[in-house]
């Protein structure tokens, strides 16, 4: 019985330190300069950059929002995009970059890195069953993955 009390208070204050440890938002905003993308169906594609990060991390923070929460800026620097014969070679150096500031009500609140996600990393992020032989950088699953996978490691990041 007592071992049972204290490995109950222990997963409670495990429990309360997990809890403590959620960073909560109040704000996310991206900003992303695309004018260096040179593949036009790839621009097309990737043109609602900003938005769509924005909303992918927020609705993995859905239950963290807090009016007086730390705020998430990102500014994505590069936005690298293998062509046609990379990819078909297996060669694909693409990958999205970008800085991320999080800036909470103190200063021990704050953090600022660089995140880089690959082509590879983003892999993980693609719909079960879909033919990676099939997918380029102008696919709107390579997209999708390569958002998913930078708002996951963002989010992360807050938890």
């Amino acid at each position: 019985m007592k071992r049972f009390i204290v490995s109950a208070a222990l997963a409670g204050m495990i429990a309360a330190t997990s809890a403590a440890a959620v960073t909560p938002v109040s704000k996310i905003k991206v900003e992303a300069d695309l004018a260096s993308i040179q593949n036009a169906k790839a621009a097309q594609v990737w043109s609602g950059l900003s938005n769509d990060l924005e909303t992918a991390i927020a609705q993995r923070l859905v239950d963290q929002i807090e009016p007086d929460g730390a705020r998430v800026l990102i500014d994505i620097d590069t936005v690298e995009l293998a062509d046609g014969f990379e990819n078909t070679a297996g060669l694909g150096n693409s990958s999205l970059t970008g800085l991320v500031r999080i800036k909470g009500a103190g200063i021990e609140k704050n953090d600022r890195y660089e995140l880089s996600i690959s082509a590879e990393q983003a892999r993980a992020f693609y719909p079960t069953g879909e033919n990676v032989t099939l997918v380029n950088v102008d696919s709107s699953v390579f997209y999708q993955a390569m958002i998913d996978a930078f708002a996951e490691n963002v989010v992360r990041k807050l938890k």
